[in-house]
């Protein structure tokens, strides 16, 4: 990806890390972690999130093999194997309902209470309910061949869902004021439909700005905040 953008003789890379932020009539200012600062009229932000993982053994050594996030983005992969989905936040218990679509799935409670209409909702779909608390997860390299529990019980298992929390990679958002907002796995910085954030002239793209995380909405995601960011510097002028 750098060798590609790097065909195009107005990109410049800078190998630094960005510490800071401000707005002003002329634009914005970044401040680097070598203590220079880099100035423009336009800045995008796509530094990214991360996952957030429980620590379970064996788990963050299969994340993105076979312990996984999306249906959408890994389901046909593992269509018809032994799925399960592991309750880790609020927006499990959706995560089992379609991840059982794609073969028989287990919901695995690891040990946490289940309201009676979530429990009812498994069941309508097939979904068995394991409410013992997970010990950890075991399988040749990156593969998963079965889950451990604490009472010293197993169960195969082929792939596992999750829905970890995120956290923002950087918090240059929020040190130019930016609008950050709540959601179930997160905090994302708010946009409108242009990728433009709540402070004039600032962008955001990818799974920064959004809290349904693929890489077909980051990339669309990016392309709209370039369209916008042209657009107003021409038309601007």
């Amino acid at each position: 990806m750098r060798r590609q953008v790097s065909a195009y003789p107005t990109v410049h890379f800078i190998n630094d890390g960005a510490v800071d932020a401000s707005k002003d009539s002329g634009g914005v200012n970044v401040a680097l972690a070598g203590g220079s600062i880099v100035s423009g009229s336009r800045l995008l932000l796509a530094f990214g999130v991360s996952d957030i993982l429980p620590s379970i053994p064996g788990l963050a050594e299969r994340w993105g093999k076979s312990v996984l996030h999306c249906p959408y983005c890994h389901g046909y992969e593992v269509s018809r194997q032994q799925l399960g989905v592991l309750n880790v936040s609020a927006m499990s218990l959706q995560q089992a309902l379609l991840v059982s679509d794609w073969g028989p799935t287990t919901f695995y409670a690891n040990g946490a209470e289940l309201d009676p209409l979530g429990i009812e909702q498994l069941k309508r779909r097939d979904i068995e309910i394991e409410m013992e608390p997970v010990a950890g997860l075991v399988g040749e390299q990156d593969k998963l061949s079965a889950i451990h529990f604490v009472d010293g019980r197993s169960r195969p298992l082929e792939a596992l869902f999750i829905s970890p929390q995120v956290a923002l990679n950087s918090n240059i958002a929020s040190l130019i004021d930016c609008e950050i907002r709540e959601a179930p796995n997160g905090h994302f910085i708010a946009v409108d439909d242009m990728m433009m954030t709540t402070v004039q002239g600032v962008y955001a793209a990818g799974d920064i700005a959004r809290t349904s995380h693929n890489i077909s909405f980051a990339c669309a995601d990016g392309v709209a905040a370039a369209m916008a960011i042209h657009r107003s510097l021409v038309l601007q002028s």
